[in-house]
C-alpha cells in the first residue's frame, strides 16, 4: 500500500490481526434446508456497514449439514471473490453465510473496514481477484 498511514499504525494483512473463517452452502437441490428459521447472508446483503438483514434463509438440517456456520453479532464480513469482492459488512444480527464471505469475530475491527478498507479494496478489486 502506497498510501500515507496515520502515525503509529503499521500495514498488515487482515490474516495478522484476526483468525478468520468462512461458511459454506447447504446442498441446493435438497429444499429441506432452506426457507428456515436461520438467517443466511449472501454476498449481495453485503453493503459497506452493518448487515441487519438477510433475504434467505436456511434450516438447522441445512446447517448441520453444510459447512456453514453460525457467525455472532459484531463479526466482521468480507466479500472474498466475484462480483463483490472487498464488499463489507458487520453482523447485526446472528447469522449463517455463504462459501464467499470470510469472517472474523474481531470487533475492534468493523469501524475501520467498513471506512478504509472499504475504499482501499475498491481500488484494488482487479488486483484481488487475480
Amino acid at each position: 500500500m502506497n498510501e500515507q498511514l496515520p502515525d503509529g499504525w503499521v500495514e498488515s494483512s487482515l490474516g495478522e490481526i484476526a483468525d478468520w473463517s468462512s461458511g459454506g452452502t447447504p446442498d441446493t437441490k435438497n429444499k429441506d434446508y432452506y426457507d428456515g428459521e436461520i438467517a443466511w447472508v449472501v454476498t449481495g446483503d453485503l453493503t459497506d456497514g452493518y448487515v441487519r438483514t438477510s433475504y434467505k434463509t436456511i434450516t438447522q438440517a441445512g446447517l448441520d449439514n453444510s459447512s456453514a456456520k453460525i457467525v455472532p453479532i459484531g463479526s466482521v464480513l468480507i466479500a472474498m471473490y466475484g462480483a463483490s469482492i472487498g464488499r463489507l459488512g458487520i453482523a447485526d444480527f446472528e447469522c449463517a453465510t455463504n462459501q464467499a464471505i470470510s469472517y472474523t469475530k474481531k470487533k475492534f475491527m468493523g469501524v475501520y473496514l467498513t471506512g478504509s478498507c472499504s475504499i482501499f479494496c475498491r481500488r484494488k478489486k482487479k488486483k484481488l481477484s487475480v
